[in-house]
């Protein structure tokens, strides 16, 4: 992962797995996911909390600062990505897909 030297150094404790869902448009099992990625909503890495420094700058950085829009918001575990067909319009606010899509799609044939 690339670091800029501006950004705090909490922000890249610990590794996020990546989900990359491969999918023709709506989200199958949605409400799964969520409780799922919910289940990890407020809880803190072991590595920030046993560092007190690291803690307050956590607990300080913008996404705690903001109301989220989604349970994905109050967790720092994963990150999702979607890619989906490239008409696909894209899914409701407060959906834990929304606003991951990936930018650059393109039409798979066959499946």
């Amino acid at each position: 992962m690339w670091v800029s030297a501006s950004e705090p150094y909490c922000l890249h404790v610990g590794a996020q797995v990546a989900l990359l869902f491969l999918v023709r448009g709506e989200m199958y099992h949605e409400d799964v996911w969520t409780e799922w990625i919910g289940s990890l909503a407020d809880l803190v890495p072991p590595s920030i909390l046993c560092d007190d420094a690291l803690n307050k700058c956590y607990r300080t950085l913008p996404q705690y600062s903001i109301p989220p829009k989604s349970v994905y918001d109050r967790q720092t575990y994963y990150s999702i990505f979607v890619h989906t067909k490239p008409d696909f319009p894209g899914y409701s606010s407060g959906s834990i897909f929304d606003a991951r899509i990936v930018d650059e799609r393109v039409e798979v044939h066959g499946l």
